[in-house]
């Protein structure tokens, strides 16, 4: 899938990966941009990915007739291979880093609901027998190697914020 590249005032130069998957077509939350003018990442809400804020690189070098805005894109496109592997994994630490946040306010929320005042889960682990599962009520998959079980019921806590402790057969 190719990157979407454009230019915002505040951030100068930017890139939109698509390969990772929260920049991809449909899906909801913030996208994740790579900035140029310092090599890092920042996220935004989908509804500010739009002009004046960022504008499409085509539309911006149309403004600058002599050229020199698409010579100084082309240069950037052609260094992006050598530079996207960094971005990719900083991007992807910053989008684990929104991930784990969501996760725990979702479970705090659950939590609540269910009438408990917090929990206590325990973290993943590889020492644990690897056990796969889907979510009671938003069905997703889960993984305890990659996120805690619930000390309560010994069920695989969700990101949105469920485990067993609620589940009416």
């Amino acid at each position: 899938m190719d990157d979407w590249w454009g230019y915002s005032n505040q951030h100068g130069w930017v890139v939109l990966d698509r390969s990772l998957p929260c920049n991809q077509p449909g899906k909801k939350g913030d996208l994740i941009f790579f900035r140029w003018q310092d090599l890092t990442t920042f996220s935004i809400e989908q509804k500010a990915w739009q002009a004046p804020f960022i504008v499409y690189a085509p539309n911006y070098i149309s403004e600058f007739p002599s050229g020199q805005k698409a010579e100084e894109l082309e240069s950037l496109r052609a260094r992006w291979s050598e530079i996207k592997a960094k971005a990719t994994r900083e991007a992807e630490e910053r989008l684990m880093t929104i991930v784990r946040k969501q996760a725990a306010a979702n479970r705090q929320r659950f939590l609540k609901h269910i009438g408990k005042a917090e929990g206590n889960d325990s973290a993943p682990s590889a020492n644990k027998p690897h056990r796969i599962a889907n979510c009671y009520s938003c069905k997703s998959k889960l993984d305890n190697s990659k996120t805690p079980e619930c000390t309560a019921c010994g069920w695989i806590v969700c990101n949105c914020g469920a485990c067993g402790c609620d589940f009416q057969h």
